[in-house]
């Protein structure tokens, strides 16, 4: 029986959309926050794996109320390459939502990326924390949050909302279970819904609500780690910047389980690079 996968991505997560070759895919990088940085360090961030109890149990069951569960999340997952391993036919749409962080114009036209950072083989562990390799499924939602001003956006000194959540599907998965990180997760009446955090440490644990907005104009300085993934990286290597002054969906504060979208924003870098 087949069952729904869907992913909610919140923090710092990298998603590569690679078309250089006749089977695309997207890799999303969990920058590894203590590697040196081009302009400046970055807080520890962790990555936590977050889904329902229920989801571990075999035969799975929903418990009554609802617990979460929450696991390290700092290896390279395999078990995330469904469509080549024959568990699905749900295409991969390699498309980001527009309002995501776009860093491409701050990558070299050669060679922008390190290869061994997409690559299943390789996992350079002094650069990541985690890495999925996704070569199924879609983006299905994406939530927005505060606006900031980027200097790479077409309009750069105009205001925009910024996609601080991103929610992946696979449909189809045919496959009893499906292990991730350390937790293997069993599907619930044709789903399996689970949640990757990448936040400072301060930010977790993950199950703890967070509030507040920052005061003034506020910059999203842990951009950094994902530059720090580019292979000599171009221009000024902007830094976006939180704008108070434009009507912001977040205004009165965030109030969600550990992400303050004011400083952890995914990202995407497309490949190649034009």
């Amino acid at each position: 029986m087949s069952f729904r996968l869907r992913i909610t991505f919140r923090g710092l997560c990298l998603f590569v959309c690679d078309r250089r070759s006749a089977v695309p895919r997207v890799t999303v990088l969990l920058p590894n926050t203590e590697m040196p940085m081009p302009s400046g360090g970055v807080m520890p961030h962790r990555a936590v794996l977050l889904c329902d109890v229920g989801y571990t149990l075999n035969p799975a069951r929903m418990p009554s109320p609802p617990t979460l569960q929450r696991a390290p999340f700092t290896s390279c997952l395999e078990a995330m390459d469904f469509s080549t391993a024959g568990l699905t036919s749900s295409p991969l749409v390699p498309t980001l939502p527009c309002e995501t962080l776009d860093i491409s114009t701050s990558a070299s036209e050669v060679a922008p990326i390190d290869e061994a950072l997409l690559d299943p083989a390789t996992f350079p562990r002094d650069m990541l924390t985690a890495r999925l390799i996704l070569t199924a499924g879609a983006v299905t939602e994406r939530a927005l949050g505060p606006n900031f001003t980027y200097a790479a956006d077409p309009k750069p000194d105009v205001p925009a909302p910024r996609a601080w959540t991103i929610e992946w599907t696979i449909c189809d998965v045919e496959a009893s279970s499906v292990k991730l990180g350390t937790m293997r997760l069993f599907p619930i009446n044709g789903l399996l819904d689970v949640f990757i955090y990448h936040v400072p440490t301060m930010e977790n644990p993950v199950l703890s609500p967070l509030t507040g907005s920052p005061i003034g104009p506020h910059a999203f300085d842990h951009i950094a780690a994902y530059y720090a993934l580019l292979n000599n990286p171009v221009g000024t290597l902007p830094v976006p910047r939180y704008s108070p002054y434009a009507p912001d969906p977040c205004a009165g504060g965030v109030h969600v389980l550990g992400i303050v979208p004011y400083t952890c924003l995914p990202g995407q870098l497309q490949l190649p690079i034009t």
